[in-house]
Order: structure tokens, then C-alpha cells, then sequence
């Protein structure tokens, strides 16, 4: 609705910035900006002012936020070019350069800076140059500018320093050849760049092996084979299912605000269709009221695992970061391969103030974004991902890396599109952070965390409104079963601060990332669903439903030389309704054009699809997901796959295939399943009643009926205090609590020998309704005896007493079954 008065003053403002009236420009905007927070024009506006001034912490300011509300992509585009060069001005030429990239749908926008003398000086240039050369060649290179791209890696070459500098070429030079249509120059640089020792054989670009086979197809296939039996990595098997009865145990609950609860089980089957549901009520007698039912979740069969330039796309968070040859041990014994080193110091992320506190995201992890989608997607199960139970693992290092009381963890996170209100909610797992030692000796280990779909061992991320205004709205809490059942955001690694404290500071390097999770595939090893065709040569056909990514001895690759069309047929064990395929492009010998047939439950026979697939992503180096949504209704009961040519005449593969919908029978494996339920509009105070039931068909099997009190009031509430001892570094407490929907102040008391009692400084709980983990380091904590812990809130305060035995040694003191670690 339109504003008199903010029209005014955005009239006046411009008026008095025309006549060289800065100040009162200024002042007449901000008074604008008051009437229309989220206004574009007039933080544009604001921000052109500050620009004029050089105030370019200012001007960034307001035009990242003219990003969040720009009507459209040109504006946002101009925007983050903007914002870039004020990054220049200030200095941090790599933070410009992720502006610059952000102009993607405009990159000739993002070239007008080393066009315009103006604008930049031949200093900044050369700082950016010095920084990441490599991202220049690439926005010459999307912005059609081959030559200048071509000049600019040849640039790069000639430095000479082989370790530093053959990642990139290898990765942006032989693509920029190929653009020019110089394919078999293309071809022989990789060679060269190949002899000169620039690249491990496991660990080559995926598209450098393409501009291998164009020029040497037979010896490209040949090593692609030779590799294989090389660099295979055994997976050990998964486990045997276990014996055919449910399972049903009802486990703690936590109390969400007065209102509300966090109920939490364990469920498994082996039966087809299986479902689970809570009941509930105000006494073990009387368990009145039902959850809807949900299906228990597929097996954990998708395995999925990122070496450098393999499957996910890394984004880096910190100001400085670079790919890096480093020798790492692994499953294939002591390996040469690039490892992406992050460096400190660390920022301190003030968005999630009144959740988890202070924190810094390290990395970002997603896959590469899916064409014909709407956003970047995790696109290895269909678009989503269940995290339920998924073993997360890192292999990193720290070098001269201190945590400084932070710790690692892993935030997993759901958005939901503008349509439904466009924010998103996030949950950290905090009750298993990343071992002190893990980065802080300096050696390189092996991390895995479980993903465990347990509300005791996270922390809702929670937002900061008294400093971000109406843009804290982007952050609301979602139940946590949603989030881990459907992860559609890409999820990140982050340094938990709890308070405002020195930040980590060092340098982290990540070397690989393994994911083992549930497959929701409709052709999954899971479903009874029945491979009735396939081809008789190449590859076993069951290696394109397997789930598994990332590792060369589970692609699918033809015969030498294959005869198309190339078909497989699957079975519906019942009609299922069809909503989206996917594929999984071979990284070597991908296949182009295909035709996926389904017939109908109605009888008829019909193309569902027929497109031909790129080789690569356009401007990147890895093979896509490509995602075909299909029109509603369609329902199945058979499905065809048909290869009709591929890129390379000598072999053609795909690494996956896979069909998504409803309908569907998945068949469990018998593993203990975590799930919870979020239950609000309970009455305050009482006792609160349940179990879990789970469902076979016609049998049923219901867990024991356990009690939760609940608080009658807004008084925190205190659940436990684990001791542990930080990496050389003071003895402390993890502890649980919980705000209860107000701020919350947290402290200990401990009584001294001499009878004198210290009191520790206070920490700050948040506001949230529901728990949250905190590290709380008492100064001169002796190895045994008693404290107090105390919370405070407007409705009154809570009280802990705590006893405990804290050794010299280890990390923790109790074992944590969500955390396996070892050095390497």
C-alpha cells in the first residue's frame, strides 16, 4: 500500500543528495527506511547515499538487505555487483568475489569492474588476482569471454607452481579449449598437466577424463578400468536384517514451553508398510489421544561419499579459503590429493543470539544446482534428504587451530518456499560436536556423527529479532522430524560460541565427507518392486538402484562399444504414483540422450520423458542430477529406462537412476529407527502420559507408556550437566536446559575447601521453549566434588545440584554413541 509520507521523504532524500546535501539526504532516507523496513527503493537508495560518503560498511549493509526484497533478478544482480566493489574499497577482494559470483544470471555485470578504470584501481586488481585467480578465469569464462579466460589461465600457468596451480587448470583451462573448439588441445594439456604431477589418479577432475576420451578414447577407458580395481574402496556389507518382529520402545520426552512436548521413540520392522503412531494422555489408564500415523522410514541404504571435486559442492563461510595437495591417509592407504583449507581468524554470527547463541558457520555442503529445478538442491535422493539416523562423517585437520571453548557441529535445516512464507527452520547437533582433538592435534581423523532423531541432543538454532528486525523472520522453528525427514537446504558445519568469546582461530582442512542414509527410492533395494529387463553385457543392472555415490565400482558402464538402444524394466509390486526421476550422470562415459516409458494403471502405454542429458554442469566440472517433475496423476506399474546414444561411441553408463512418488512399498530392515513427535495445546502442569505403536498390517506392538512431568510455570528447567575435559584445556560441563520461552540467565555455584563459595560468571540461555546445550567452564572447577547450578528467568529460578569425578585425560568422560572418532 503506498505511503504518502515515505514517498516524501524518498523525493526529499533524493532531491537533497542531487544538490550535494549528503547529510540531510541521509537523515531524510533513514526517516523513510523507519516508515518501510523491507523497502527496495529505498535501501537502494540509502545505500547509492553511503557510497557517495564511502561509508561502504554502511552502504554494504543496506544493499545486502535491498538483495533480500529486490523485485527482480536484474535488481538483485546490480545489487550484489555493488556490494562487491564496496568489499574492494574495504579491502577484502575475496569477499568481493562471492558477490561478483552471486551476479550469475549477469556475469557481464560482474566483468564491468576490471573494465572501468573508475571504479578500481590496479592495485585492487592485483590483490584479487593474487587471491583466487582461478574465479576471474571463470567469470570471463561465463561471461563469453574466452580469449580474455584463455590469456588469464595461461597466465596462471606460467607461475609455474605446479602444486598450487594444476587443480585449476586442469579444471578451467581444458573447458575454456573445448568452448573454443580446440578439443584435441584440450586433450593433450590435461596430459601435460597430468605428466607435470598435478593431479593423483583417483582424484582427477571428472571433465578432465572427458577431454582425455576425445582424444584417446581407447586409453581413457582403459584407465577409467584400471582405476576401478586401483582405487575400489570396500564398503563393508550392510547389516542382515534383523529378526521379523516390530519394534516399539518409547524413550524420554522433553517438555516444549508450558503447552507443549517432544515426544521420542524407537521403531523398526522388517514388513513391508509398516507405521508407527504415540499415544497420549493425562493418565497410564486413559492414553486418549493419537498422533497421526507415519510410515516407518526407509533402510539406510543410499551411501553416499565427496572426495575434492566429487559429488557436493563445498562453500566455504570464512574470508579465506583454497584448495590445497596434501597427503591424507585413508581406506586406499596414504593418498596425494587436494583438501579445501579454511582459515581463521573466525567471525562471530550474532543471527541466532536468542537459540544457540553466538556461532560461525565453516562450511557449507550441498550438491551442485540441479537443472530445471527452482533452487540448489540436495538432489542424491530426489530432491530431499532423510537424515534420520544418517552417520555423518568428516575427514579433517586442524593446524595451529585452537577451539577457544567453541565447538563443531552439525546443522541440518528445512526451507520452505516464498509460497508457504519463504523462511526456514534449523536445528544444531550439539549433543555430539566434533572432538576437541580431532582438529586441535593437528593430525588428521576420522569424525563420525549419528544423526540421531533424538530431541535431547539438539538445539534449535533460534533466531536474533532485537538486531535483526522483521528480517529475523527468516529464521522459525519447524518440528525437528521435519527437518531430518526432509532436508532440502544445504546443510553446514558451524563453530558453537555460546557467549560472545575470542572466536576459533587457525587453520581447519577438510579433506572428505561420507553420508549413509535412507533411500526413499521407489527403485530402491528397499522396494519390492522387480528388475524384469536389463541389458546382458556391462555392468550388473542392480548397480544403477544401489543408492551408492561416489565410488567408481558402483557406476554403470556398458559393454566396449555398445549397440543402442540400451533398456531396463522394472515392476511395480502395486501402482504407485509417479512424481519425479531422476539421473545420476556417469562421470567418465556419461550417456546423452534417453527415454524413460511407463505403463499406466489404466493400461496405456506412455513416454514420460525424453531429453538429452549434458555431460557436465554448464561452467562446472562435475557430472549433474538432472530432476524431470512430472505432471500430477500419473499412476504406474511398470517402468522402462532406454539408452538411445551416449557422449562417447566408445562406452555409455549412468552412476544412477532412480523414480520417486507415493504409493510405494518399502520393506524394512529390521535397524532401530529414531523418530519424535512434536505435540503443543497440552494442559500446563500435567503429567503428561505415552508410548509408541507400532503397526504390521493386522498386528500391532506398543512400546511401555512413560510419564513426563511437565512445568506448571515459565521457570527454566534443568535437565543434566555432563563433566568434561576440553582439549588442553579447563574441565567444564555440557549442560541441558531449558529457557521455557523466556530469557533465561544460566551460572554455577561451588563451594570452595575453605568453605567460601565462587560464584561463576553468568551465561546467557536464550529464550526458546525448548532445550538447548551449553558449555559452562567454572574457573578453578577442582577434579571431584559438588556445585550448583542455577537458572533465572522473569517467572523464578531453578536449581541443580551436581556431583561429579573429572579426570586429567580425555575428552569426555562418558563415551558419546553419537560421536566415533580416530586419528587416521
Amino acid at each position: 500500500m503506498a505511503n504518502p509520507e515515505r514517498d516524501r521523504l524518498l523525493s526529499m532524500g533524493r532531491a537533497q543528495l542531487g544538490d550535494g546535501r549528503a547529510k540531510e539526504g541521509i537523515d531524510s532516507l533513514l526517516a523513510a527506511l523507519s516508515i518501510s523496513p523491507d523497502d527496495f527503493e529505498v535501501l537502494q537508495a540509502l545505500g547509492h547515499a553511503f557510497l557517495e560518503e564511502d561509508e561502504f560498511i554502511k552502504a554494504e549493509s543496506c544493499l545486502i538487505a535491498a538483495v533480500a526484497c529486490a523485485p527482480t533478478l536484474e535488481q538483485r544482480a546490480n545489487c550484489y555487483f555493488i556490494t562487491g566493489w564496496c568489499n574492494l574499497r574495504l579491502r577484502q577482494p575475496s569477499r568481493a568475489l562471492k558477490f561478483y559470483i552471486s551476479c550469475g544470471r549477469l556475469p557481464q555485470r560482474a566483468l564491468e569492474i576490471f573494465n572501468t578504470p573508475a571504479l578500481i584501481t590496479e592495485q585492487d586488481l592485483t590483490a584479487l588476482a593474487d587471491v583466487q585467480l582461478d574465479h576471474l578465469i571463470e567469470l570471463f569464462y561465463m561471461a563469453g569471454k574466452l580469449e580474455g579466460a584463455l590469456s588469464l589461465a595461461n597466465e596462471l600457468k606460467a607461475r609455474g607452481d605446479a602444486l598450487k596451480t594444476n587443480q585449476t587448470l586442469a579444471r578451467v583451462l581444458p573447458s575454456i579449449l573445448r568452448a573454443l573448439g580446440r578439443h584435441e588441445e584440450a586433450g593433450r594439456v590435461y596430459v601435460e598437466i597430468q605428466r607435470a604431477g598435478g593431479l593423483a589418479a583417483d582424484y582427477r577432475p571428472r571433465w578432465a577424463d572427458h577431454h582425455l576420451a576425445r582424444v584417446a578414447p581407447e586409453a581413457a577407458l582403459q584407465l577409467y578400468r584400471g582405476d576401478r580395481e586401483r582405487f575400489a574402496i570396500r564398503r563393508p556389507p550392510l547389516p542382515v536384517p534383523g529378526p521379523a518382529l516390530a519394534r516399539a520402545e518409547t524413550l524420554a520426552a522433553e517438555p516444549m514451553g508450558i503447552d507443549g512436548a517432544y515426544l521420542s521413540a524407537e521403531v523398526a520392522s522388517t514388513e513391508a508398510g509398516a507405521a508407527y503412531h504415540f499415544e497420549y494422555g493425562y493418565a497410564p489408564d486413559a492414553l486418549t489421544f493419537a498422533t497421526p500415523k507415519q510410515d516407518l522410514p526407509p533402510p539406510r541404504t543410499a551411501v553416499i561419499r565427496q572426495r575434492a571435486h566429487r559429488q557436493f559442492e563445498w562453500s566455504p563461510q570464512c574470508t579465506q579459503a583454497s584448495w590445497e595437495k596434501r597427503r591424507v591417509p585413508g581406506d586406499a592407504g596414504d593418498r596425494e590429493t587436494y583438501v579445501l583449507r579454511l582459515t581463521g581468524p573466525f567471525a562471530t554470527d550474532r543471527n541466532q543470539l536468542n537459540g544457540m547463541g553466538a556461532h560461525e558457520m565453516l562450511i557449507g555442503i550441498k550438491w551442485n544446482r540441479v537443472p530445471e529445478t527452482p533452487s540448489d538442491s540436495l538432489a542424491a535422493t530426489g530432491g530431499v534428504l532423510d537424515l534420520r539416523d544418517a552417520a555423518f562423517s568428516i575427514v579433517a585437520r586442524g593446524q595451529d587451530f585452537k577451539l577457544n571453548g567453541s565447538s563443531l557441529t552439525f546443522w541440518a535445516a528445512h526451507w520452505l518456499t516464498p509460497a508457504k512464507g519463504n523462511f526456514g527452520g534449523q536445528w544444531a547437533l550439539t549433543g555430539a560436536p566434533v572432538p576437541d582433538a580431532a582438529l586441535e592435534s593437528g593430525d588428521w581423523w576420522k569424525t563420525t556423527l549419528t544423526i540421531r532423531n533424538a530431541p535431547g541432543a539438539w538445539t534449535y538454532t533460534g533466531n536474533n529479532p532485537a538486531e535483526q528486525g522483521k528480517h529475523a523472520q527468516r529464521y522459525r522453528r519447524l518440528p525437528l522430524n521435519f527437518i531430518l525427514s526432509q532436508e532440502n537446504h544445504p546443510f553446514v558445519l558451524s563453530f558453537a560460541m555460546d557467549d560472545v568469546r575470542d572466536p576459533p582461530n587457525g587453520h581447519v582442512e577438510v579433506a572428505e565427507f561420507a553420508l549413509r542414509l535412507r533411500n526413499p527410492s521407489l527403485l530402491s533395494p528397499a522396494s519390492l518392486c522387480k528388475l524384469r529387463l536389463g541389458p546382458m553385457s556391462g555392468d550388473d543392472p542392480r548397480k544403477l538402484t544401489d543408492g551408492v555415490r561416489g565410488y567408481d565400482e558402483h557406476l554403470w558402464t556398458s559393454a566396449a562399444n555398445p549397440r543402442f538402444p540400451i533398456e531396463f524394466a522394472w515392476d511395480m509390486p502395486r501402482p504407485v504414483g509417479l512424481t519425479h526421476i531422476q539421473f545420476v550422470q556417469h562421470p567418465y562415459f556419461p550417456a546423452k540422450d534417453v527415454e524413460v516409458w511407463a505403463d499406466l494403471a489404466n493400461g496405456e502405454e506412455r513416454c514420460l520423458c525424453a531429453k538429452s542429458l549434458p555431460a557436465l554442469y554448464p561452467h562446472a566440472g562435475e557430472p549433474p542430477h538432472v530432476i524431470e517433475y512430472l505432471p500430477p496423476g500419473i499412476e504406474i506399474v511398470s517402468l522402462k529406462l532406454r539408452l538411445l546414444s551416449g557422449h562417447y561411441a566408445e562406452a555409455c553408463g549412468l552412476e544412477a537412476f532412480d523414480a520417486f512418488g507415493t504409493g510405494g512399498i518399502l520393506k524394512g530392515d529390521g535397524e532401530p529407527c529414531s523418530v519424535t513427535e512434536e505435540l503443543t495445546g497440552l494442559e500446563p502442569g500435567a503429567p503428561l502420559h505415552y508410548r509408541v505403536v507400532v503397526t504390521e498390517g493386522t498386528r500391532t506392538r506398543a512400546g511401555a507408556t512413560r510419564m513426563l512431568p511437565r512445568p506448571a510455570d515459565r521457570r527454566p528447567v534443568i535437565d543434566s550437566a555432563v563433566p568434561f575435559v576440553r582439549n588442553d584445556g579447563p574441565a567444564c560441563f555440557l549442560v541441558r536446559a531449558n529457557a521455557m520461552g523466556l530469557p533465561t540467565r544460566l551460572w554455577a555455584k561451588l563451594k570452595r575447601p575453605n568453605g567460601s563459595v565462587m560464584t561463576s560468571p553468568e551465561s546467557d540461555l536464550g529464550c526458546q521453549p525448548t532445550g538447548r546445550h551449553i558449555y559452562l567452564i567454572p574457573a578453578g572447577l577442582p577434579p571431584e566434588g559438588e556445585m550448583c547450578l542455577c537458572a533465572e528467568n522473569a517467572e523464578g529460578a531453578t536449581e541443580l545440584r551436581v556431583t561429579w569425578p573429572i579426570t586429567a585425560t580425555g575428552r569426555e568422560i562418558a563415551e558419546n554413541p553419537l560421536v566415533k572418532a580416530e586419528p587416521l
